[in-house]
């Protein structure tokens, strides 16, 4: 399209986050669409309202990657099928693996050099894991109803209340094609997500009360927000562009220049996550999708005041692409308690999250390196607080306005700089580019946190 084409040539980035920027916002309208011409109508039949969806999500990503589309499509009927048709463990199996092994074929094929490209691979990781947790889900269903039904068969236990897996998300009753397919391809979530659980699209879908009233006001600031995120980042890029760190410039720069400019290159490569996120969760916000009973960040996939001002390695972990994180801790870490070992469990946890991303070394790396620094940095902070119950005079003057500001500005200089040097192999993927990266500064990252492990018996 041709508008695409000059938006592209006028901010200076590609056609590929241009078409995906225009998609987010279409989001938007059928959104609108769905509340003003559909629930405003009075259409209550949950089968309209499914189609509706369905037919939205499917066009909107045909308008993103075309004839690509097909690739979503059929590896969402072939997990309704394993489901469908097949024991549930052998579903689980497949469904854990295909999807997986699809995805990164598919990153392979349209990997360019050393780039690693927006297509039709983006909407499928999200798909990936939505498969992969609905599996899940109906896999819980089917466990709870054997539980359910083995004490209601109990004489013994018969006024027992059962302890059902997982209960808010597990899936009781096999969902229909139609079903399935539209929470697969749910506009608000299918490009960038949020994850949104079955029985939480389910809910929403059961609804006939439209919200938009209550909070587009909401979604504006969201879409405002995400907008100047993207202004950042496109300004950013201009003077602090990823390849700045492979150029004759940085390698002849002084040490303290060298990971300054990480952290700062990596902090603008951030931006465009959050631009994204910040705004598919408005649209989640029109939708209705995202209203808890409560408030209206039901679909949040950032806290982004605390992912600005934590002064904590772990804090920012826990503040971005938080319904990853969740998908990761509910169908990954909990399930592998069997292990009993916790440390294994997130190491675990982090390398399959690692090989969703993709084969690249680069980001085997930076989840190396952020399971090694979320070691060290609480292993030190409860170091700290053994000794504060210690030494009350400690405990005084680090309760201190002056000794805080200190602190927080030593960690907060900290985690930016950590959080760029463990950041940066995910921009740059390829073995050559991170390993020259690293070298010029030392490999300090990998020192620190090494050295960690060497000196905290001692401590």
């Amino acid at each position: 399209m041709w508008f695409i084409s000059w938006i592209s040539s006028q901010v200076g980035t590609s056609e590929e986050s241009v078409q995906l920027m225009v998609c987010l916002v279409v989001s938007y309208v059928i959104s609108v669409v769905y509340n003003t011409a559909v629930l405003g109508a009075g259409v209550t039949a949950k089968s309209v309202k499914l189609l509706y969806y369905l037919v939205s999500g499917v066009a909107l990503v045909y308008t993103y990657c075309g004839h690509h589309v097909i690739h979503s499509m059929a590896v969402c009927l072939l997990c309704y099928a394993m489901i469908r048709w097949c024991p549930i463990r052998a579903a689980l199996v497949v469904n854990m693996t295909v999807p997986l092994v699809y995805l990164l074929v598919g990153c392979y094929a349209t990997q360019i050099g050393s780039i690693y490209t927006i297509g039709w691979t983006l909407p499928q990781c999200v798909l990936t894991l939505r498969l992969i947790a609905i599996t899940f889900d109906v896999f819980d269903g089917r466990r709870n109803d054997a539980i359910a039904n083995k004490l209601k068969d109990s004489d013994k236990q018969q006024d027992t209340e059962p302890v059902l897996i997982n209960a808010d998300t597990a899936v009781l009753r096999m969902p229909t094609l139609l079903e399935f397919l539209s929470h697969c391809y749910f506009p608000s979530t299918i490009l960038v997500g949020p994850l949104i659980s079955y029985r939480k699209y389910q809910s929403y879908i059961e609804s006939n009360e439209s919200r938009l009233s209550d909070c587009w006001q909401l979604a504006a600031g969201r879409l405002s927000l995400g907008l100047l995120y993207l202004g950042f980042y496109v300004l950013g890029t201009h003077y602090w562009p990823q390849e700045y760190l492979l150029s004759d410039h940085f390698m002849a720069s002084s040490f303290w220049w060298k990971v300054t400019a990480i952290a700062v290159v990596c902090k603008v490569g951030m931006t465009k996550y959050l631009a994204t996120w910040l705004i598919a969760e408005g649209s989640c916000m029109v939708s209705g999708v995202s209203w808890t009973g409560q408030h209206y960040y039901g679909c949040a996939n950032v806290h982004i005041w605390h992912f600005e001002t934590t002064a904590t390695f772990n804090g920012v972990i826990k503040s971005f692409n938080l319904t990853t994180n969740n998908f990761a801790a509910i169908y990954l870490f909990k399930r592998l308690k069997f292990l009993g070992n916790r440390t294994v469990s997130q190491a675990l946890t982090l390398l399959f999250l690692a090989v969703w991303h993709g084969m690249c070394s680069g980001y085997f790396v930076t989840f190396l390196l952020e399971f090694m620094i979320i070691k060290m940095e609480s292993e030190v902070l409860a170091k700290v607080a053994k000794r504060r119950q210690r030494w009350p005079l400690l405990d005084r003057l680090l309760d201190t306005l002056a000794v805080k500001a200190l602190v927080f500005a030593v960690f907060r200089v900290y985690t930016i700089y950590l959080l760029g040097y463990s950041f940066m192999p995910f921009m740059h993927l390829q073995y050559p580019q991170w390993f020259d990266i690293y070298r010029e500064v030392y490999f300090y990252g990998h020192v620190i946190t090494i050295a960690w492990l060497f000196v905290a018996p001692f401590v």
